[in-house]
């Protein structure tokens, strides 16, 4: 019982001293760049706050380039890559976050079990993987859909430099 207290008021009270210090700051910074991100309304300003405090975007950029290289494919994002990316990243955070501080909170709730904090563990490790297979999962059909869209893209476009071009009886008409 006592773990998961402890467990329990370390996991609630880092989301909630996060939420505090992250206030307002970065309502607009949500608002810009939210796309289908899921979570909006919990803990991305929490995450957030955590990621620009701790940088953990410098301190982990050799292995977020191959998530940002997939988030600029699946959303097209041109120069937003890196808030996109920092927006999937504090999806993943805010899910790591719900998944420590409800499974603490149903721990002892539940009268200190500590299958559920192992359980809330076990899914803050395995929902941020299947987030980024499913991240690779949506670029491969993007590609899939752009690859099935091409011949109908060339073929207008066949289409429309054939109608800018003059007739060969146009240019060589006797007047």
């Amino acid at each position: 019982m006592v773990i998961s207290a402890i467990f329990c008021c370390l996991s609630v009270g880092l989301v909630l001293i996060f939420f505090i210090l992250a206030g307002s700051q970065y309502k607009l910074f949500i608002e810009e760049n939210k796309a289908d991100f899921q979570f909006l309304f919990l803990a991305p300003p929490a995450s957030l706050c955590l990621i620009d405090r701790f940088k953990l975007m410098e301190r982990l950029s050799s292995k977020i380039a191959n998530v940002q290289q997939r988030v600029a494919i699946l959303y097209s994002a041109g120069k937003k890559v890196p808030q996109y990316t920092k927006m999937f990243i504090a999806q993943i955070v805010s899910v790591i976050m719900l998944c420590l501080a409800g499974g603490s909170i149903f721990a002892v709730l539940n009268g200190g079990d500590k299958r559920f904090v192992v359980f809330a563990i076990v899914l803050a490790i395995l929902i941020p993987i299947v987030s980024i297979k499913k991240l690779e999962e949506k670029m491969d059909k993007r590609k899939q859909d752009i690859i099935m869209e091409l011949p109908e893209f060339a073929s207008k476009l066949h289409y429309l430099s054939m109608l800018a071009k003059p007739s060969n009886r146009q240019l060589f008409a006797v007047r």
